[in-house]
Order: structure tokens, then sequence, then C-alpha cells
């Protein structure tokens, strides 16, 4: 097993979009400061504009490390043959990169997954495979029954798979409360907490005692301005992967 944290993202930013996902991002670079993240990101080029078939970038820096896989479907005319062909292919590529992933650099201690709508299907296989916890960090709006589109809008195999993911995952965390509840409300889970903090203050631990004897909250998501990105405590089990209990999601000021 790596020491290594894998990341998969929905949104991300890419050439084509390059503010998709920004703060998922920025979440990244910050979390990379005591950890060594792999964010695997796959987007469609519908028009072709970066390939006619598929392209991969992968940029490092620091312990950074992101790949971004471009892919262009083939079109039939047919919209609904169309979207089939274009998320079988995603599903191949996606499930390709996972295992050229793990063939080089071991299979990752924690598996973190932010907008899991896309990514449920890969994140799961990686579990059962692999048995690594997962963490789910949702920034979606569309689990709020006010929300157009939302949930109810997408096949039902989306609800049945999201349901799997998040009684598999060993913590889910939330960009905010209101959002917590409508997921919770939806699949019958606890319902995340969303805590914001100053740093340097550490909700985790008061001095040098170990997180085993500081009692906290099963799920928990600590957000913080990204001009204080440096100074922000990371609890070590986020690096062990094994006993997760919290972790950072840096954002605008």
């Amino acid at each position: 097993m790596s020491n290594s944290i894998l990341w998969l993202a929905s949104w991300y930013p890419n050439a084509l979009s390059p503010l998709e996902g920004d703060f998922i991002q920025r979440h990244a670079r910050a979390a990379a400061l005591l950890n060594n993240i792999t964010v695997i990101f796959i987007k469609k080029d519908d028009k072709a504009t970066i390939t006619k078939h598929t392209k991969t970038e992968t940029t490092t820096t620091g312990n950074l490390t992101e790949i971004i896989i471009y892919y262009h479907p083939p079109t039939m005319g047919i919209r609904f043959a169309n979207r089939l062909i274009s998320q079988i292919k995603y599903n191949r590529i996606f499930r390709q990169a996972l295992q050229n992933q793990v063939a080089t650099n071991g299979v990752p201690r924690l598996l973190h997954v932010h907008v899991a709508l896309h990514v449920t299907r890969q994140a799961l296989w990686l579990r059962r495979k692999f048995r690594i916890p997962i963490i789910v960090s949702e920034h979606w709006t569309g689990y709020l029954e006010e929300a157009a589109p939302n949930l109810d809008d997408y096949h039902p195999l989306y609800k049945k798979l999201l349901q799997r993911l998040f009684k598999e995952a060993a913590a889910i965390t939330t960009v905010s409360a209101f959002l917590g509840y409508a997921i919770k409300k939806r699949f019958k889970i606890p319902q995340p907490v969303v805590i914001a903090i100053s740093p340097p203050f550490c909700p985790f631990v008061r001095s040098r005692t170990t997180l085993a004897t500081t009692p906290l909250p099963r799920r928990i998501t600590i957000m913080v301005p990204m001009a204080s990105a440096t100074s922000v405590c990371m609890p070590r089990q986020y690096s062990r992967g094994a006993d997760f209990r919290g972790a950072i999601t840096a954002g605008p000021h």
C-alpha cells in the first residue's frame, strides 16, 4: 500500500473549463501541504478541441499530482445512443486510469471523492477491490428537492450507486449543513457536520495529546480561507487513511 491519497472528482479545472471545480483544486493544493495527493479527472471533449480520441495531461507540483484525461466520444446522430456511447467510453477510460495508477504507484491509503455523481461507480470498484477507506465531500446542490435540475432528473441507477457509496463511506462532508440535511433525508445517513474555524486554532487537539484520546465527531468539514492554508491543522489520520476523522476544505476568504 502506498502513502498517497487518491482523489476522484466529477469537477476539476481543465483546459476546456478552467473554472470548473476550482475550489476542489484549491482544496487539493491545501491538503497536499501535508499529504501526497493524486487527482484523477476525466473530461469529455465534445467538439474535439483538444483531441479526437483521448489525451492525458499529468502535472506534478510538490506533493500534488493532477491527471486530467480528455476524450472525444464518437457520435451516431441519436441523442440517447450518443450519451450511452460516451458513458461507456468514460467508464472504460476511468477504469484504465485507475488500474494504471495502482500498477504504477501502488494501492492508495485513502480514496477521497469530490462530487460523487459521475465517479461513484469507479469509487465503489476501488473500494471493493482493495478495501480502501472512502471519504465523500459533496458540493453539488442537486440533492436539494428545490434544485433544478436535481437528482430526481437522473436515472434511478445513479441513486442506487450513490446509496451504496454513502453507506460504505468512512466519512461524509458537505459544504453546508443545509446540503448535509438534504443528503441525510435522501439516503437515511447520519447528517454531516460543518464546522467553521479560524486558524491556527485546531479543534482536533489542544496540545500534543494523541487523537486517540480526543473525542471527535465522525463527520467533519473545516472551512478556512486560502490565505491561511499553510497554518491549518490537519489530523494525522488523514494521511494514514484507515482511521479518518477529519479533513480541511480550503475556499475563498
